[in-house]
């Protein structure tokens, strides 16, 4: 073990030996200008990291938000609201399809207070839990927000909002996804 550390040690000495060797051949302009090259060239990877990541960051936020909006508004529809609270499937139904033809969202789901969906893009799921773990502040602290998680259909940037009566008592959920499968590219 000590030994491949003495040979590591070595090596990288001789290889920094070798270009510094490499470089004194050089005239004091061609150093100057390697170092300038070199830099510079640092530098712009630099600040290409620093604007990709920045980039991303804002992305994200700014999908986030619409994605939160929304689901705000679906979530303070009178209609859906008493769909919701009449447990009328058909009328829920009735009511999410035609915005999810406008809207830029992947799909928008309902939920009810045990985190059983109510209205899915797939009829299929309809009835089952929902997926991600992340329904605890919408259901039981009213709350609205973004989350990114893993549901039944991949990883979705979501916007979470609570659907509530006319008391404020909290009666189910709605959120709506936006980006299936490059949220990795904007988290």
């Amino acid at each position: 073990m000590q030994e491949n550390t003495v040979i590591k040690y070595l090596n990288t000495n001789m290889f920094i030996r070798e270009i510094t060797r490499w470089f004194a051949r050089h005239s004091f302009q061609n150093r100057i200008f390697l170092l300038l090259l070199f830099t510079s060239t640092i530098v712009m990877l630099a600040i290409t990291w620093y604007l990709t990541d920045i980039t991303k960051e804002r992305l994200h936020y700014q999908v986030g938000q619409r994605a939160l909006i929304q689901a705000m508004q679906i979530s303070a529809m009178p209609e859906l609201v008493e769909a919701v609270e009449a447990h009328d499937l058909s009328r829920i139904k009735a009511l999410i399809d035609p915005m999810r033809s406008f809207s830029d969202a992947t799909y928008i789901t309902v939920g009810n207070e045990k985190g059983q969906r109510l209205y899915h893009v797939n009829p299929d799921e309809i009835g089952k839990y929902m997926e991600g773990g992340d329904s605890d502040d919408a259901l039981y602290n009213a709350k609205s927000y973004v989350s990114v998680r893993k549901g039944s259909l991949g990883s979705s940037l979501r916007g979470k909002s609570p659907i509530q009566d006319s008391t404020g008592k909290v009666i189910r959920y709605c959120f709506r996804r936006l980006y299936s499968g490059t949220v990795g590219e904007l988290a």
